[in-house]
């Protein structure tokens, strides 16, 4: 996982980057090696930056997620705080 999440860097680095959010559920398997999701809901995102790597999802995953994504950092959605505003928040605070 490391090392695909690394070459993702180096792809950011090259064309020049900020960051990249991936919806993708086959993609977000593939970066965290986490199949848990369902493949029939929108359940995850990811963003990845040059020296972060975030996590959101709902509190169904936020257990598991915890438990098995340690070098994420996880953005639990609400009806408080959807997606949306963790990642506007998010842009600001990695000025992308």
């Amino acid at each position: 996982m490391q090392k695909r999440l690394g070459d993702m860097r180096e792809l950011l680095t090259k064309h020049d980057v900020d960051a990249l959010l991936v919806s993708s559920l086959e993609h977000i398997v593939h970066l965290t090696d986490f199949s848990y999701f369902s493949n029939s809901e929108r359940e995850a995102y990811l963003l990845i930056t040059q020296n972060s790597q975030y996590i959101f999802t709902d509190g169904r995953y936020t257990h598991a997620v915890k438990k098995l994504l340690k070098n994420f950092s996880l953005q639990e959605i609400t009806t408080q705080k959807p997606f949306i505003n963790h990642f506007k928040d998010l842009i600001a605070q990695e000025k992308i």
